[in-house]
């Protein structure tokens, strides 16, 4: 599969795929005729697995670390539970100070 066939397939863009390849994430082999890429279907499915983590946040360290298998996906998803409760909970602190600020002034 070419890196155009991987972009309309799972709609991420050639940067996108180059850039988990330089971080280690990602090794299609090379075409020895003429030196391009050519992604199998366990790269297709690595890359799922990729944009489903960064869906989530995740950060590329713990990417690779899940791949190298030093990290599990239930270790990864409870680390993003409490990400997503921390950030809950700062955006509840947030409104709350919108909402006593607004309160405190006067209509227009």
């Amino acid at each position: 599969m070419t890196i155009k066939e991987i972009e309309e397939q799972l709609r991420v863009t050639r940067a996108n795929v180059r850039f988990y390849e330089k971080e280690g994430l990602l090794f299609p082999r090379r075409n020895p005729l003429n030196g391009y890429r050519e992604y199998s279907e366990e790269d297709v499915e690595i890359l799922r697995k990729i944009i489903f983590f960064r869906g989530l946040d995740v950060p590329i360290e713990k990417i690779r670390f899940y791949m190298e298998g030093k990290l599990g996906l239930h270790e990864i998803l409870r680390e993003q539970i409490c990400r997503a409760q921390e950030k809950q909970e700062a955006a509840v602190q947030a409104q709350g100070l919108c909402e006593r600020l607004l309160e405190q002034e006067e209509p227009d």
